[in-house]
C-alpha cells in the first residue's frame, strides 16, 4: 500500500492532492482542541483557533463593561456566561468577574460557595472588580496608570498619592503650628491654599486660611558644622529644619525646600518671626504672605535661592549668603521697635532685588549693610518715613557696599525733613536714573555722613532738576559725588560739612559781564566807562576765558589795570594774547595778559625797550578797545 506524502503542497486552494488532505485534517484537530490562540495553514499563513476566537471575544465583551447578575450571589449559586458579567459576594461586599476559559460552556456556580472554592482568585480565574482592590492598585503596584496617569514628560508611572502630591496642594486649609513652630523638611515641597490678601484699598490684610501659632515659644536652629552662623533662638510661627538632610557621611546643609501658597500668623499678641532659616541653599520661596510678625522672613546664611511674590507685613531680613533673587516682593513695618529697614540686608554678595516695593514703612524702606555686587533694579517705595539720626527715608546704605540701584523710585511723604538716600561710610554706590518724584518738599536726595565713599548719579529725576540736593558731614571729608547727566557731569569732593553741597562742572560755557570787573590800582569797584563782553569756557581742569573791552571815557582810577572777579582761581602761572588793541596813546607797544598763581584776576602787561610794564590808566585812552584771551589751569575735582 503507497504512503501517503506527508509535505503539503503549495496548490491553489482547493487542492485535492492527498497529502493537502492529510495536512489539513490534522489542522482540523488543532483548530477543534488547541489551547493555543492560532495556528498555520499550508502557506504560512496564521489563523486563530476556537481557544483564540473565544479570547477575541472576551476582550469584545470586557470593552463593554460590566453586566451586573441580578437576584444571584455566590451563596445562591449562578450561571456566568460571558467575561463582562460580573457576580456579587457577600463575604466580602465585592463584585467579581470569571477570567478564565468559557471555551466549554459558561461558568457554573455551585449555591453556598465562594470565589475561592469554586476556581480560585488570580489570573485566569475570579478577579475581584470592586473599588477596595482599585484603591489598593493605584496605592501600590498598578499605581496611577489603572486611571490612564503616566508622567508627561518621561511617561514613569506614580502611585495617586505621589501624583496628587506633586499636581494638589498638600497644605489644605488652617494649620495650628506646634508651640515652638511648624517645622519644614530639606527636600521637600510645601503648597497650600490659603487665602491671604489685600484689603480696604490695601491698608490692611485678611486671611482665613493660614499657619496660625498661638503663644511665643521659641525654637533654637543650631549650625550643621562649627559656630557660623550662630545658633537663633527665635520666636517663630515656621522654620527650615536645620538639621542635615543626609546622615550617610559629612553633614550638608539644609536645602531644597519649597513653600509656595503658605500665610504665617503670628500670635494675635504679635511674634517675632513668620519663617526662619538659618542656613542652607536652593529654597523656593514662592507666594508667601506673613501677618502679626516684627520679622516677616529671617534668612542667616542663605545661598542660590529664589523668593519670588512675597507680601510681607513684618521686616525682610537677610544677614548672610549670595546668590539669591527677591522678584516681586513687598514689606512693610509699621512697628518702630523693629530694626531700621523693610527689607533689611547685611553680609550679602552677589545678589538681586528685582521690582521690589515697601509702601508706608516706617524706619527706612531699604536698609544695606556690608553688601558687595548687591544689585537693586526696579524696585521703589512709597511715602516712607525715616528714623531720627540722618537716616534715609527711602534707602540706609551703612558700610562697605559695593551696589548698583537701576531705576529705582521713591515717592517721598510731604514735607519730609530727613534724606531720602543717607550712606555712611567706605561704600561704593551708583545710582542709575534715580527718581524721587514729587512735587512737594524733602529734606535731601542725598547725605552723606562719613568718609571713604564714591557715589555715583547716571542721570535721574530730582526736585531740583538733573542735580541731587546733597547734604555732607564734616565726618564725610574725601567722599566723592559724581553727576552725570544728559548733557554734562559733575562732581563733588568732600572738605567739609555743607547742608547743600555746590557741583563743580566738567564743561561750562558762561558769559560772565556782570561779575568780573576792571579796575586800576587797589580799588575793587570796576570803572564804569567801560563795556564788557567777557565769556569763559571750563572743560575739566583748563578754564579758557576771552574777552573783550571797550572804553567810553577815561578810566577815572589810577594803577594798575585788573579784571577782577574770575569764577576759578589759577593753580598755575599762565599767559594769554592780546589779539587787538586800539586808540592807544602814542608810543605804546603791544599788550599782553597773565594771570597769577593762586589769583583770579587778569593782569595786563605792555611792552616797552628794554623791560615790559605794567599797564595803567596812562596807557588807556578814553576810546581804547583790547580783545584777548587766556587758557589757564584750575583745581579741579575732576583729577
Amino acid at each position: 500500500m503507497a504512503t501517503t506524502p506527508t509535505t503539503p503542497t503549495q496548490l491553489p486552494v482547493p487542492s485535492e492532492k492527498p497529502q493537502d488532505l492529510k495536512f489539513n485534517a490534522g489542522k482540523i484537530d488543532e483548530f477543534v482542541t488547541s489551547m493555543e490562540w492560532t495556528y498555520t495553514d499550508r502557506f504560512d499563513n496564521k489563523h486563530y483557533t476556537i481557544e483564540g476566537i473565544n479570547y477575541l471575544a472576551q476582550q469584545v465583551m470586557s470593552s463593554f463593561g460590566y453586566v451586573t447578575l441580578s437576584g444571584v450571589t455566590f451563596t445562591t449559586g449562578a450561571t456566568v456566561s460571558t467575561p463582562n458579567e460580573v457576580l456579587f459576594n457577600t463575604a466580602d461586599n465585592s463584585y467579581y468577574k470569571w477570567s478564565g476559559s468559557f471555551a466549554a460552556g459558561p461558568k457554573i456556580v455551585p449555591s453556598n460557595s465562594t470565589p475561592e472554592s469554586t476556581g480560585g482568585i488570580g489570573p485566569g480565574k475570579w478577579l475581584n472588580v470592586g473599588d477596595t482592590t482599585l484603591r489598593s492598585d493605584l496605592a501600590a503596584g498598578e499605581k496611577a496608570n489603572l486611571v490612564g496617569y503616566t508622567n508627561p514628560e518621561n511617561g514613569d508611572e506614580s502611585t495617586v498619592d505621589e501624583t496628587l502630591t506633586a499636581k494638589l496642594p498638600n497644605v489644605i486649609g488652617s494649620v495650628t503650628t506646634p508651640a515652638t513652630g511648624q517645622k519644614f523638611l530639606s527636600l521637600k515641597t510645601y503648597s497650600g491654599d490659603h487665602d491671604f490678601c489685600y484689603i480696604n484699598g490695601g491698608s490692611e490684610t485678611k486671611a482665613t486660611k493660614k499657619y496660625k501659632k498661638t503663644g511665643n515659644a521659641t525654637v533654637t536652629l543650631s549650625p550643621v558644622n562649627g559656630a557660623t552662623p550662630a545658633a537663633l533662638t527665635v520666636d517663630t510661627v515656621g522654620y527650615v529644619d536645620p538639621t542635615s538632610p543626609d546622615t550617610s557621611g559629612t553633614p550638608v546643609a539644609p536645602q531644597r525646600t519649597s513653600l509656595s501658597q503658605l500665610t504665617f500668623e503670628g500670635d494675635d499678641a504679635g511674634s517675632e518671626c513668620g519663617l526662619a532659616i538659618l542656613q542652607g541653599m536652593e529654597f523656593r520661596l514662592d507666594r508667601l504672605s506673613f501677618r502679626k510678625t516684627k520679622i516677616a522672613l529671617w534668612m542667616k546664611d542663605v545661598w542660590m535661592t529664589e523668593i519670588t511674590g512675597l507680601s510681607a507685613w513684618g521686616q525682610i531680613r537677610h544677614e548672610g549668603g549670595t546668590s539669591t533673587t527677591y522678584k516681586n516682593c513687598f514689606a512693610k513695618v509699621i512697628d518702630p521697635t523693629v530694626n531700621h529697614g523693610a527689607f533689611r540686608l547685611s553680609n550679602l554678595n552677589y545678589s538681586n532685588l528685582i521690582s521690589c516695593a515697601s509702601d508706608g514703612t516706617l524706619n527706612t524702606a531699604y536698609w544695606f549693610d556690608n553688601c558687595d555686587a548687591v544689585n537693586v533694579i526696579g524696585c521703589g517705595c512709597e511715602v516712607p518715613s525715616a528714623p531720627p539720626g540722618g537716616y534715609g527715608a527711602a534707602i540706609s546704605i551703612i558700610n562697605s557696599c559695593n551696589m548698583v540701584f537701576d531705576s529705582f523710585r521713591c515717592l517721598p511723604k510731604p514735607d519730609e525733613t530727613q534724606p531720602l538716600v543717607a550712606v555712611f561710610s567706605d561704600n561704593s554706590i551708583a545710582f542709575n536714573n534715580l527718581c524721587n518724584a514729587t512735587s512737594g518738599t524733602y529734606g535731601w536726595d542725598l547725605f552723606v555722613h562719613g568718609t571713604g565713599n564714591i557715589i555715583t548719579f547716571n542721570g535721574g529725576k530730582f526736585n531740583t532738576g538733573e542735580i541731587p540736593k546733597v547734604g555732607v558731614s564734616a565726618a564725610a571729608a574725601g567722599s566723592k559725588i559724581i553727576v552725570n547727566t544728559s548733557s554734562n557731569k559733575f562732581i563733588h569732593v568732600v572738605s567739609e560739612g555743607n547742608d547743600s553741597v555746590i557741583f563743580e562742572p566738567f564743561s561750562e560755557y558762561l558769559s560772565i559781564d556782570s561779575t568780573v570787573a576792571v579796575t586800576f590800582g587797589s580799588t575793587t569797584t570796576g570803572v564804569t566807562t567801560v563795556a564788557k563782553d567777557v565769556k569763559y569756557r571750563k572743560e575739566g581742569g583748563l578754564v579758557t576765558v576771552e574777552f573783550y573791552l571797550e572804553f567810553n571815557g577815561g578810566p577815572g582810577q589810577a594803577g594798575v589795570m585788573l579784571m577782577r572777579n574770575l569764577p576759578y582761581v589759577a593753580k598755575n602761572i599762565a599767559s594769554g594774547t592780546v589779539s587787538v588793541t586800539r586808540d592807544l596813546p602814542s608810543s605804546r607797544g603791544q599788550f599782553t595778559v597773565t594771570i597769577d598763581r593762586g589769583s583770579n584776576s587778569l593782569q595786563f602787561f605792555k611792552f616797552a625797550n628794554p623791560t615790559c610794564t605794567a599797564v595803567n590808566e596812562t596807557d588807556i585812552t578814553s576810546t581804547t578797545a583790547i580783545r584777548g584771551s587766556i587758557t589757564y589751569t584750575v583745581n579741579s575735582q575732576f583729577y
